[in-house]
């Protein structure tokens, strides 16, 4: 029995090894100031190295430009030679996908239709990219709390801001 334990022991410390290198070996591009902002959350600060126009991440602004709110600079992306790309899906240019796979670069989607769908891609981003410091539970269960603070309280329709 102690034999099987010290096997399940050195397997597990070797995958927890291999996915550390593995993240450490990623390099990420951010297309939006709040993908950055997720990246960061989550660890990742030291694999990203290319960014939006808008990000002003104190730790990103060397960064090189690669995209702005308009349009994907994909020369200058390739030039960086992310192994991801992370972006919204609502702002996604509709050819990156594919352009992207060309070049072997994994495209990962952020969905913000809802915010239960934001929380989810976000876990599939953090999973997919090894996060250090995995939030997105954190996220998940600051939600519910939030939910159950304004349930039953009327929906607010409009918004005015001035």
């Amino acid at each position: 029995m102690t034999r099987l334990f010290t096997a399940l022991k050195t397997l597990f410390l070797l995958l927890a090894l291999t996915a550390s290198a593995r993240a450490d070996a990623y390099r990420i591009v951010s297309l939006t100031p709040a993908i950055s902002e997720s990246l960061v959350a989550m660890g990742l600060t030291e694999q990203i190295v290319g960014r939006d126009e808008a990000t002003d991440h104190t730790s990103l602004i060397g960064l090189p430009v690669v995209a702005n709110y308009q349009q994907v600079y994909l020369e200058p992306l390739l030039r960086l030679r992310p192994t991801h790309v992370v972006g919204w899906q609502d702002s996604l240019p509709a050819n990156l996908a594919s352009q992207l796979a060309s070049f072997d670069i994994e495209l990962l989607v952020s969905e913000t239709a809802t915010l239960d769908r934001w929380i989810a891609s976000s876990q599939s981003i953090e999973t997919a990219l090894g996060a250090r410091q995995p939030v997105t539970e954190q996220w998940s269960k600051e939600l519910s709390r939030l939910r159950g603070l304004y349930a039953g309280r009327q929906e607010v329709e409009i918004a005015w801001l001035l």
